[in-house]
């Protein structure tokens, strides 16, 4: 794929244009998601808010890439959107919005070879 950084508030994403594909990199879950949003299991993920409504705007999928392990998932930006309005999951830290998605196989996929 061709992927080219994209840049939201000091955080750079990748972006495949031909493919609509955002993808966000974490260094672990989100823990304790649950305990703070009201859902079980507890687990989340967290994507910056303007990169998510430029995903949305665009119609384009979300890969998050966890860690080392380079285990990626997919999900629609619309899904992650509906989720965190539904839920209100947003987060303030350091001047960014953040949207908090529960980690669950109702809203993720896994991505076999995502390169």
């Amino acid at each position: 794929m061709n992927w080219r950084p994209i840049n939201f508030k000091g955080e750079t994403f990748d972006f495949c244009p031909e493919n609509r594909i955002l993808r966000l990199r974490i260094r672990e879950p989100y823990k304790v998601a649950g305990r703070k949003h009201g859902w079980h299991p507890p687990i989340g993920f967290s994507i910056n808010k303007e990169a998510l409504l430029y995903a949305l705007d665009r119609g384009c999928k979300i890969w998050v890439t966890i860690g080392t392990s380079n285990k990626t998932y997919e999900i629609e930006a619309k899904t992650w959107w509906e989720f965190v309005q539904k839920h209100k999951s947003f987060e303030e830290h350091n001047g960014v919005t953040l949207c908090v998605i529960q980690w669950s196989d109702d809203y993720f996929t896994r991505v076999e070879n995502p390169d």
